[in-house]
């Protein structure tokens, strides 16, 4: 696991790596907000031009089913995002089979909604 401290934002815990970066669980560290949030670290630094995108990308989207970005830096050399946590959980984890189909449905359309959403604004989901 990778040091994700940066100044601003306190680490409650890991919440493992993906391709691009580590992710944790974070809170504000000054106390002015007392919601859980993720912190992304950026993992290679070769990589900066395509986390940038992705920041960039999210500061152009406001949807319900697109994560929102709560702040962006770098620090200490290293750049980070913060964004909302999504309690829910991944959609990799759970059960699918076992869900009727009315709600998996649902759930399909909002992921669908929200790719859309995207796509309204010029942009490419490559996951």
């Amino acid at each position: 696991m990778q040091n994700g401290d940066v100044d601003r934002w306190k680490i409650l815990k890991s919440l493992g790596e993906g391709g691009q970066g580590y992710t944790f669980l974070a809170k504000r560290s000054d106390g002015t907000d007392d919601r859980t949030l993720v912190l992304k670290r950026l993992k290679n630094a070769d990589r900066s031009g395509r986390f940038d995108a992705e920041i960039t990308a999210l500061n152009r989207l406001d949807h319900p089913n697109i994560v929102r970005i709560e702040d962006h830096g770098e620090e200490k050399g290293k750049p980070f995002l913060v964004m909302e946590y999504c309690e829910s959980g991944d959609l990799t984890k759970i059960d699918l089979p076992s869900y009727p189909l009315r709600d998996k449905l649902s759930m399909f359309r909002q992921v669908c909604l929200g790719v859309a959403a995207a796509h309204g604004k010029n942009l490419i989901h490559r996951d």
